[in-house]
């Protein structure tokens, strides 16, 4: 038993120490992380109000040019003055070319306050602030950004209603560089 024990031990600590990109965590970290994060998250920390229903699209590949209900992830938030954070998980090594985030259906919203917007997959993270979203987002015509602070008010037109952003060229630049 001690002898089986000591090859498994032989084993990890020579099969670590041939990797030199390996250096700053252990053997063990190193193994379970392969395994962790093979998933694209895209989570925003923001203020609603009323129960709402969010969702995101995404297109996977450069040559389809519109978003389509097939590649569409629903998340339900519950209404609250404070802010919170909702999370959305592309399937595994899905990393979008381009995404676009539907800020509600609910008729009696009146506004969302979105803080942040944080883009993960694997070790690598994209963090945008509410004073940069302007930036790296285009909304609709349904929604009117109200100052440089990531509140965004939503407006009807024509009795329609769909108030959504959608990741701007530089920012799907950045993703595919980064990720």
């Amino acid at each position: 038993m001690n002898f089986k024990v000591l090859i498994f031990i032989s084993f990890s600590v020579t099969a670590c120490s041939f990797n030199k990109n390996w250096e700053t965590t252990s053997c063990v970290d190193r193994f379970i992380n392969q395994e962790l994060g093979n998933s694209f998250e895209i989570s925003l920390r923001l203020k609603i109000e009323k129960d709402d229903v969010l969702e995101l699209y995404f297109i996977e590949e450069q040559s389809v040019n519109s978003f389509h209900s097939d590649k569409k992830i629903r998340q339900k938030v519950l209404g609250d003055s404070l802010f919170q954070e909702i999370r959305f998980e592309l399937p595994e090594r899905v990393v979008p070319v381009s995404f676009r985030i539907d800020l509600g259906e609910n008729t009696q919203q009146k506004e969302v306050s979105i803080t942040e917007i944080k883009l993960k997959y694997k070790q690598n993270v994209i963090q945008i602030k509410d004073s940069l979203i302007p930036y790296f987002f285009v909304p609709n015509e349904y929604l009117k950004l109200k100052g440089n602070s990531g509140r965004f008010g939503f407006v009807e037109k024509k009795n329609r209603r769909d108030p959504f952003i959608i990741s701007h060229p530089v920012l799907n630049k950045k993703i595919k560089i980064e990720f």
